[in-house]
């Protein structure tokens, strides 16, 4: 349980990412340390973040190669085709052992756009720039879409910050604290080697 909330910011060339930090099952829930969002290893141009079981991030987090590197492949070239492609076949790997209880979906954004996965490993695109996952991703993207229209002057992190808060005031395993990160532009030297 959980809920982990995306937004592509086309202005700035960036997506946001953020979750909450709570382990859960019907009845019991706790705080964790594990960050339910994260770069994958040597990609700051991607993030990922996972709702369900924690066996998939904590695989994805920590496997290098799960992206090649920004000097191999661009971020303009990791779109839906590449996802389906090359991406689906990685996490297939991943997941085939899982049990049927492990139940997991993923957001995953790249440079200024973002997808969702789902365990059947279809893949969408959301048309408005937004998604959310989790048992409080309809409240959190309810409170997103809301902000959005009337906080035009507050940060992309401040409105997803402020939608996390009503889905973890609202929802049962949902808790704080919140992380919330964002993509990184390629630094211009890197940009110049890609070909």
């Amino acid at each position: 349980m959980t809920v982990a909330l995306a937004f592509a910011d086309t202005k700035s060339k960036c997506a946001w990412i953020g979750t909450d930090s709570c382990a859960s099952d019907p009845i019991n829930h706790s705080i964790v340390r594990n960050n339910k969002v994260f770069h994958p290893v040597g990609r700051r141009d991607i993030l990922i973040a996972c709702a369900g079981t924690f066996r998939l991030p904590n695989l994805l987090q920590y496997i290098p190669g799960i992206f090649p590197p920004e000097t191999e492949l661009s971020t303009d070239d990791i779109n839906m085709s590449y996802l389906v492609n090359e991406f689906t076949p990685v996490i297939r790997a991943l997941v085939d052992d899982f049990s049927e209880d492990d139940l997991w979906e993923m957001l995953i954004a790249v440079g200024d756009r973002i997808y969702r996965m789902q365990m059947d490993l279809s893949i969408i695109e959301p048309a408005d720039y937004s998604d959310a996952i989790g048992c409080g991703g309809s409240v959190a993207l309810g409170a997103f879409k809301v902000l959005d229209e009337l906080a035009l002057y507050s940060s992309p992190e401040d409105r997803i910050n402020r939608a996390l808060k009503v889905a973890c005031n609202t929802c049962h395993g949902c808790l704080p604290p919140c992380t919330i990160m964002h993509t990184e532009p390629l630094p211009e030297d890197i940009l110049k080697q890609i070909p």
